[in-house]
């Protein structure tokens, strides 16, 4: 099995030294085998509940992951809650609804994707959005919605739609991360080249 010591995903996207990454070359792999893994876990009637660029970790080829599992069980045992994970958690979570299911996991899927498409990181802006709203109290629209970079024509048009499916606010809209493995093989096959 291949060492996987080149550190958190969240830790190579904030890296300013770090490899060239692309969607079709690096990030669509990352992809693929974060659904397997979330695959067999949801398989098993397990919710994973803390998915983020954190608690991903990345080989040595930037291609295949390993997530991690941490101590969030523990957390809400001993607190009866959840444990806050800003804004990787799904709106059912933030809102203290207690009937979350493993569509929360393929919502913060969703922000995973957002950050391997920009590279930022998703607390930072959220922390602005908080300073922004502390600053301005007629601030109409309170709800917080990371924006897709839709003008990167480096970007493949069905990352943009999967990232839209997997962060819809209404959970039962969600792809399973079934669904979203296959989506994800069927255009990784198009870049196969066929043989003549």
């Amino acid at each position: 099995m291949e060492s996987l010591n080149q550190g958190s995903l969240r830790s190579i996207l904030s890296s300013t030294n770090s490899v060239q990454l692309t969607w079709n070359h690096h990030f669509l792999d990352m992809a693929i085998s974060i659904c397997r893994a979330m695959s067999y876990l949801h398989g098993r009637n397990h919710i994973h509940k803390d998915l983020s660029s954190s608690s991903i970790f990345v080989g040595l080829n930037y291609r295949s992951t390993k997530v991690g599992w941490n101590d969030v069980f523990g957390f809400e045992r001993a607190h009866g809650k959840p444990r806050p994970c800003d804004v990787y958690l799904a709106p059912e979570i933030l809102s203290g609804n207690s009937n979350y299911d493993t569509r929360s996991d393929v919502y913060s899927f969703g922000i995973v994707l957002w950050e391997m498409i920009t590279k930022e990181s998703p607390e930072q802006i959220y922390s602005e959005y908080q300073e922004k709203m502390r600053r301005n109290y007629s601030f109409t629209n309170n709800e917080f919605v990371l924006e897709f970079p839709s003008e990167d024509s480096s970007i493949p048009e069905y990352v943009e739609d999967l990232f839209e499916d997997c962060t819809d606010g209404n959970p039962y809209k969600r792809p399973s991360f079934e669904d979203i493995l296959r989506r994800l093989e069927k255009e990784k096959s198009k870049l196969i080249p066929k043989e003549s």
